[in-house]
């Protein structure tokens, strides 16, 4: 299954990568910093990092996701805004896009 993944430099995605390609998917990790994946590239093994695609990108600009999103099988977001928190930033992620 070919995995696209917001968030995965945050606590939940991190993990959520490691399984997913344990599981033998690929992943795609939409992020903003991809330097906080450093320490996880490196723990990947040939085979998982083949999987593993890292790209850099607009959470925020649905032209930018829709190229990330095309021959997903799956979109997963693990984007860690709080639910308190309803500026429009929440709004326009939990409403908008999915």
């Amino acid at each position: 299954m070919k995995i696209v993944l917001l968030g995965a430099t945050g606590q939940t995605g991190q993990p959520l990568v490691r399984q997913a390609l344990a599981s033998g998917h690929t992943v795609t990790a939409v992020v903003r910093s991809p330097g906080k994946l450093d320490s996880l590239k490196k723990e990947l093994s040939g085979e998982e990092s083949n999987r593993f695609h890292l790209v850099g990108g607009n959470i925020f600009s649905a032209d930018d996701l829709a190229s990330h999103f095309q021959g997903a099988d799956a979109a997963v977001s693990t984007l860690g805004f709080s639910i308190t928190d309803r500026s429009t930033t929440y709004e326009l992620l939990n409403t908008r896009f999915f």
